[in-house]
């Protein structure tokens, strides 16, 4: 009895030690888990990657659960890790998750039996534990484990046949209980329960990080469309002011005493300072000089002395101010060629000051206009002068209507401008057009045509052939345009950058190979994205001029 007792106590004293000892590896498995998800959130809840978080966790996740591989299968793209299957082989086994509950884990150990078509799989993995990451796709992390040996051990033979005794069908002795050894194969060590509550919180987790990405996303795209709204308004009121501000310069009288080819040059110069001054507008985000911003926007109609008077110091504009400042002084400068100063010949003084606080104090009057009525009703433009500098930027906006002309102050905080030490350089040269370069180099020498747009392609085909050249074609498309070199090889031609929606870099390609100098036109200006080995071909800025487009042939003509 003693030593049963003893005996009795030892098997107790060891069960408790051993729960002890198991407890203690749960809770360091449990914390380690948790300390891996922790980390996993982290890094998702940091950007809208999940995938990409996961991808760089796949180390830590695969220590979660032990397994002899890992994978991780989200929008078409298979990452693995340790000896897991490539993407083909796994095709099979993401083909039948489909069919099953994708808000649990799902678990096997005997893949075959689950996956008998899969051999290429099953051949080399005989279980797997999948963890869903989407209601609504194939998105999924795997666990892999290979083929486990199991010997099981029967008290005889369990298919062991049995024949009638001596005494018919009647139960008789055994002549032999020696041990019938069993081996299990296709089947993998089982998942245990720390396992699958790992697999359920990794996946409650990365569900719950979706979706709160979903929801930064479906803001950010409510947000984004606002944006666009406004931005597509602010587009169609700048086309607007900018055919506007055309059709005011082209209706001004040029004067009883002007020549209509003084008129034409004139004209021609201001067009092509209001694509400078839209230029200025659309910069990149450095941020800029004051003084050269107001210049670019009143450019136009600097060359008429004395009309227009621009003072202050050198001022720097951060990227922000820049911006806010450039849309505020294009509408100013739109309203005043409209409607103000500079439509009924008056005078026009901005002048920029910095007050003892730092601030820049920028004042605008017009003068010389006649009764001039303040709008009864405030559109677009209105509203963006009057809320845009102190919404976005914390300044003011004062605006008043007189009789003889607009008085407006502008008040920019000191934190976004920089005085520099240098004065502002206020003398602004008049803006023509190009000079005539020496056009008989260039005279019946047959030019090709790029350009997808008819009105710019027959006004420069007549101003090529005024200056004595022949225009070989005309092509709207790279297609075309291929087809007219392989057809009748020009001598030079001009083409346009962007065509539609495609380029016309293969033709620059073809004229390249061919020896044929060419002129790049475009649009974007000195932001222009070039091959490597095109970038010191001739570029002529839109809109340009005659004068641009025969001097930029002519070098390239001498160039080649």
């Amino acid at each position: 009895m003693a030593e049963r007792a003893a005996a009795e106590m030892i098997g107790e004293f060891f069960a408790m030690h051993l729960d002890t000892l198991t407890r203690r590896q749960a809770r360091h498995l449990e914390r380690a888990a948790h300390q891996t998800i922790a980390q996993l959130l982290i890094d998702a809840s940091r950007g809208t990657d999940v995938a990409a978080a996961l991808r760089n966790r796949l180390p830590d996740l695969s220590e979660m659960i032990e397994a002899d591989g890992l994978a991780l299968y989200f929008d078409g793209a298979w990452t693995s890790l340790g000896c897991a299957p490539n993407l083909a082989e796994v095709m099979p086994l993401l083909r039948h998750l489909e069919d099953i509950d994708r808000g649990q884990v799902f678990s096997n150990s005997r893949l075959m039996a689950v996956l008998p078509e899969a051999q290429d799989l099953t051949a080399r993995f005989a279980g797997t534990l999948v963890v869903p990451l989407s209601q609504r796709s194939q998105n999924a992390l795997i666990f892999f484990r290979r083929e486990a040996l199991q010997t099981l051990k029967w008290a005889g033979d369990p298919a062991k046949t049995y024949e009638s005794g001596p005494h018919g069908d009647r139960l008789t002795p055994r002549k032999s209980f020696a041990i019938w050894q069993e081996t299990v194969r296709g089947t993998s060590a089982p998942w245990s329960e720390n396992d699958l509550r790992f697999a359920e919180a990794l996946r409650n987790s990365v569900v719950e990080v979706m979706l709160m990405n979903s929801e930064i996303l479906s803001e950010e795209r409510a947000r984004a469309a606002t944006h666009q709204n406004v931005l597509n308004q602010e587009l169609n009121h700048r086309v607007k002011n900018i055919l506007a501000l055309i059709k005011s310069l082209i209706n001004r009288h040029p004067g009883d005493d002007a020549s209509l080819p003084g008129f034409i040059d004139s004209l021609n110069g201001r067009i092509q300072a209001l694509s400078a001054a839209h230029d200025q507008v659309v910069r990149d985000g450095s941020g800029g000089r004051l003084g050269e911003l107001i210049g670019a926007e009143l450019g136009p109609y600097l060359s008429q002395d004395g009309q227009i008077e621009i003072s202050g110091p050198a001022v720097e504009l951060e990227s922000r101010a820049y911006s806010i400042m450039a849309l505020v002084l294009h509408e100013m400068a739109t309203n005043a060629a409209k409607y103000g100063a500079l439509a009924h010949g008056g005078h026009l003084r901005v002048v920029w000051t910095i007050s003892p606080a730092g601030d820049c104090r920028i004042a605008w009057t017009e003068t010389g206009v006649t009764d001039l009525v303040k709008p009864t009703r405030s559109g677009f433009g209105s509203e963006l002068l009057g809320r845009a500098l102190p919404f976005d930027l914390g300044g003011t906006s004062q605006l008043e209507f007189r009789s003889e002309g607009i008085a407006a102050e502008f008040t920019l905080p000191a934190r976004f401008i920089r005085l520099l030490d240098r004065q502002e350089d206020m003398s602004r040269p008049t803006i023509t057009a190009a000079q005539q370069a020496p056009m008989a180099s260039l005279s019946g020498m047959r030019v090709l045509i790029v350009e997808d747009q008819a009105l710019i392609a027959m006004s420069l085909e007549a101003d090529l052939i005024d200056n004595g050249m022949q225009v070989s074609g005309i092509a709207g498309n790279v297609a075309a345009a291929l087809r007219l070199i392989d057809k009748d090889a020009p001598d030079l031609a001009v083409l346009d950058v962007n065509l539609d929606h495609e380029s016309s870099l293969p033709i620059a390609e073809r004229l390249l190979a061919l020896g044929i100098p060419f002129v790049f036109a475009t649009g974007y200006g000195s932001r222009v994205n070039l091959p490597e080995h095109m970038r010191a071909m001739p570029v002529v800025e839109k809109p340009y001029q005659i004068a641009e487009i025969m001097a930029k042939l002519i070098a390239a003509h001498e160039g080649k």
